[in-house]
């Protein structure tokens, strides 16, 4: 067990104080109403990729789109006709490095197989490259991403081995990705693993560099461990009071701030 200081903060219970801002809102539409939508930025210009049409369930994609939705501060919400997914799916993880913007596994229904693509756009030159089997044997969705010193880690995923997705396993797999000087990508497996497999996962790299996975799925309730990778390859792992899945994180001055549910764990 790590010697990680956790906080635990019930937010139904926490008044804090904070100076005056100004929130500036801007409402634009993307080019369909979606869901379960990947998204990275690049330079200030955010861009996201696929997602579910449908509104009947949050469990399943039965139209997914293959629409990338590109968002830039000074020209509004525009989409290209030439760029769009190899395959259209819901819950592509997504993250970037340099000027790559990396689509990864997801898929449609929530009982078919997954994707096993990344599908990688470059923001220069507007071009998509498809790797077919950058996943390795089986696709997967709910994968936790973060990118570290130029190398993209993807984490974790559930597998659908069949139609019916009746005995699905849940992955404890990293996948790599980095990309040359051409611009090709290096696809890998990390020699690190998570501490157990699970779907859905909050991820991010601090500001100590260190690679964090939090909670998630694991097939039969929902998960509190948090895997910590530091630079020099050291493995930490931790356990928060309660477990939850799709996670939201985020690295602020030194603390990783962890929310699910009504909760607020703080990493010091």
């Amino acid at each position: 067990m790590s010697k990680f200081v956790w906080v635990l903060v019930c937010l139904l219970h926490l008044t804090i104080p904070i100076s005056a801002f100004t929130f500036k809102q801007r409402v634009y539409r993307l080019s369909t109403p979606k869901r379960e939508i990947g998204g990275a930025a690049i330079n200030g210009v955010a861009y996201f990729g696929g997602g579910c049409t449908d509104t009947k369930s949050p469990w399943v994609c039965d139209n997914p789109t293959d629409v990338i939705d590109i968002v830039h501060p000074s020209k509004r919400i525009s989409y290209r006709a030439d760029t769009h997914l190899s395959a259209a799916r819901g819950w592509p993880s997504t993250c970037a490095t340099g000027s790559k913007v990396v689509f990864a596994g997801g898929g449609v229904s929530g009982t078919e197989p997954h994707s096993k693509v990344a599908d990688v756009l470059d923001v220069v030159s507007g071009k998509m490259t498809t790797y077919p089997v950058a996943l390795g044997a089986n696709g997967r969705w709910g994968l936790g991403c973060a990118t570290r010193n130029g190398t993209i880690n993807y984490g974790g995923g559930k597998i659908c081995h069949e139609s019916g997705c009746r005995h699905p396993t849940f992955d404890q797999t990293i996948n790599t990705v980095s990309f040359n000087s051409a611009g090709t990508a290096n696809w890998g497996v990390s020699v690190y693993k998570l501490s157990h497999g699970r779907e859905s996962i909050g991820t991010i790299v601090d500001s100590s560099d260190r690679l964090i996975f939090a909670g998630g799925w694991d097939g039969l309730k929902s998960s509190g461990w948090v895997d910590v990778i530091s630079t020099n390859g050291k493995v930490s792992t931790s356990q928060l009071n309660l477990g939850f899945y799709w996670v939201g994180v985020a690295s602020v001055n030194g603390n990783v701030y962890i929310v699910g549910n009504d909760y607020l764990y703080v990493l010091g």
